[in-house]
């Protein structure tokens, strides 16, 4: 499987930065505007771009403190995204923060900068979540240690924002005031119409049926028939990964990197 961006998270950092460069020079695609080595430097860009079909898509990372060596130290998350969404907002269609730092914070990122679309997390205690509207960004995750795939797909035009889940489709509405208008005409048509508990009933529905009209009205006049949605859409799959048994060669470069993480941890 191939990548077009990686975070640096906390766990990478631990393997220090000799990992990380290897990493790299291999064409491992890092990512991460906040990390810094001992010198100042980042060790990785904070930033890339894709043309995929006619959309230009931006990617950051941030990574978190936790388990953070004497290699590297972090610079204020707010600042380096700051300056890096300045940097690259004009000349994108859409952009995604790969975020290693933990959910509430996420939260307010996606509140407090409105340009960023997707937030991709990777907070330890959520598991696999479903993609939650915050602000103008998507938020969503896959489970730890790769026990799950995410596929999230969307379709995106810039300019528009994201279909919120809780509004139903106009469809929907249009078969819900069909349905109680036809149950209104049974009540209507029946003998007891004219009792205390029909008429109670009757101006019941009739109320949710203005109600409903209004709304029917306000959705076709923002989103006329044959014409294409007004929203972003996106639809996410979370495939389970199934545990398979390593060959030798893999094992001896799992022991290796593990070799070198416990000398990095005792300098």
């Amino acid at each position: 499987m191939e990548y077009d961006a990686v975070a640096i998270s906390s766990l990478d950092v631990a393997a220090g930065d000799r990992f990380i460069q290897q990493t790299k020079e291999k064409g491992f695609p890092w990512l991460s505007a906040n990390l810094v080595d001992a010198n100042g430097r980042h060790p990785a860009s904070s930033y890339v771009t894709k043309k995929i079909g006619a959309v230009t898509v931006g990617i950051i990372g941030l990574t978190d403190d936790i388990g953070l060596n004497k290699e590297f130290h972090l610079l204020p998350y707010q600042e380096s995204l700051r300056s890096t969404l300045d940097d690259i907002n004009k000349n994108c269609d859409i952009l995604i923060l790969l975020s290693n730092l933990p959910g509430a914070t996420n939260n307010n990122i996606a509140k407090k900068f409105p340009e960023i679309d997707i937030i991709m997390s990777s907070d330890r205690t959520l598991g696999n979540m479903v993609p939650a509207l915050v602000g103008n960004a998507l938020i969503t995750q896959t489970s730890t240690r790769g026990k799950y795939l995410g596929k999230l797909d969307v379709t995106w035009k810039k300019g528009k924002g994201w279909q919120n889940d809780r509004l139903l489709p106009l469809g929907e509405l249009l078969k819900r005031e069909e349905d109680i208008s036809s149950r209104l005409n049974k009540i209507l048509a029946s003998d007891a119409s004219s009792s205390s508990i029909s008429k109670s009933k009757v101006a019941r529905l009739q109320l949710q049926q203005e109600k409903l009209k209004k709304e029917i009205e306000k959705r076709r006049l923002a989103e006329p028939e044959g014409t294409e949605s007004i929203y972003n859409t996106k639809s996410i799959r979370f495939l389970p990964v199934q545990p398979t048994t390593f060959p030798e060669e893999i094992e001896n470069i799992v022991r290796t990197i593990d070799a070198d993480i416990k000398k990095q941890s005792k300098k």
